[in-house]
């Protein structure tokens, strides 16, 4: 009995220890780069130290990024860094589908009848 309590308060105190670090995350537009200091600092202000495995070169001023990050006593160290999905841009791989087409409208999508025995759809040829 007295080692489960000994457990229990030992994993309390872990969690509640300063050691315990939560990984946090961020997203916003980077306002400028320090390449010799090895930090980014984001349209928010906040200032974020990348560590050595990041290219500092692959990230522009202006770029949407989203950084995980771990708050230390007077740093922000970056654990992970990702160009961020911009609003109204292109999923990645390509072109934005026209909502008429994505929705089946148009083209020939709705001339032919999408199941066997189907009735084609209003304004279709007769004949199919």
């Amino acid at each position: 009995m007295n080692k489960l309590i000994i457990g229990a308060g030992a994993a309390a105190l872990l969690a509640l220890s300063p050691l315990t670090v939560l990984a946090a995350e961020a997203t916003g537009m980077i306002s400028s780069i320090d390449v010799a200091a090895g930090t980014v600092t984001l349209d928010s202000g906040d200032v974020y130290k990348l560590p050595t495995t990041v290219a500092i070169a692959d990230f522009k001023v202006g770029q949407k990024v989203k950084i995980t990050f771990d708050a230390q006593p007077g740093n922000l160290m970056v654990s992970a860094i990702s160009l961020a999905p911009v609003a109204g841009a292109p999923a990645a791989g390509g072109a934005t589908t026209p909502p008429a087409a994505a929705a089946g409208v148009g083209g020939d999508a709705g001339n032919a009848p999408s199941q066997p025995g189907a009735a084609p759809a209003a304004g279709a040829p007769s004949g199919y």
